[in-house]
């Protein structure tokens, strides 16, 4: 369902509605102002419930980047679930 979503929509749905991070703080990652980050996660939850792929991966594919999601979750290894999530999605810290 995920590969439904952009890069930015992934990352906004995910540490929001995953990780319950709060509107500000995913604002502050994905680079946008907080209305308009609510704005992609609600987007991001229609695309979900239409389940409309943004491209074909196969069940391999599906299979081996769960693998590595549940590995750094149970790992708490945030950076990789962060290069999970995106390859070109960066964080600037302040």
């Amino acid at each position: 369902m995920l590969e439904s979503l952009s890069a930015q929509q992934r990352a906004a749905f995910l540490l929001r509605e995953v990780f319950d991070y709060p509107y500000p703080q995913v604002a502050e990652i994905v680079g946008a102002d907080v209305d308009g980050t609510r704005h992609l996660v609600a987007r991001a939850r229609e695309k979900i419930r239409a389940r409309r792929p943004r491209y074909h991966a196969s069940r391999r594919q599906r299979d081996e980047l769960a693998r590595r999601f549940f590995a750094a979750a149970q790992q708490g290894d945030l950076p990789a679930l962060e290069q999970l999530l995106a390859h070109d999605v960066a964080h600037w810290l302040r």
